[in-house]
């Protein structure tokens, strides 16, 4: 059960700061042969700001929230402000390329046949085109998972590669208009 307060039933949460507070409860055994009982889990408070912008995973020390489909359009990715290189070779394809309405957000995916290499290979591409490491994330349980946030005067890339599915490598990158 999720609950929130300061909204109403079942309203999104809006931009603005929060403190997230998470208690579940299970059961569990003292013993590996003892009974079950109720356990409550308290993790700390965590602080975070929410700003009225998409982030495809929800995922990083920003979260955006979703605004419906129908405010992207398709546009062509040399179109996308950063001198951003999307494909790293000639096998590779765009899937998706798309602006928000504001003209302030786009979104691309991209089918990489590098596979695991993917990441690296658009991370150096990020790095030549004048982009800093903000974020990187790798998780150990996920082998072929790997997230980073790279940030330029004036944008913000937020890039996740992966493989999760078995299909093949994909890359998807928001593009942020920050100032």
């Amino acid at each position: 059960m999720i609950q929130t307060q300061g909204c109403a039933d079942g309203a999104p949460l809006g931009p603005g700061d929060y403190v997230l507070w998470l208690r579940a409860t299970t059961n569990a055994a003292d013993t590996p042969d003892g009974e079950t009982r109720p356990y409550a889990i308290v993790a700390q408070p965590v602080p975070f700001h929410v700003y009225a912008q998409d982030d495809p995973d929800f995922y990083g020390p920003v979260t955006y929230t979703t605004e419906g489909e129908a405010d992207w359009s398709d546009v062509e990715p040399g179109t996308i402000p950063g001198d951003l290189t999307f494909l790293q070779t000639d096998l590779d394809r765009v899937i998706r390329s798309q602006a928000y309405e504001d003209d302030n957000r786009w979104r691309v995916t991209v089918s990489y046949v590098e596979g695991r290499n993917a990441y690296a290979n658009a991370r150096a591409a990020l790095l030549a085109a004048g982009f800093a490491v903000v974020r990187e994330e790798t998780d150990p349980e996920r082998e072929f998972w790997d997230y980073g946030q790279f940030e330029r005067e004036g944008l913000l890339v937020v890039l996740d590669v992966s493989n999760e599915t078995g299909e093949g490598f994909y890359g998807d990158y928001l593009i942020v208009r920050t100032g």
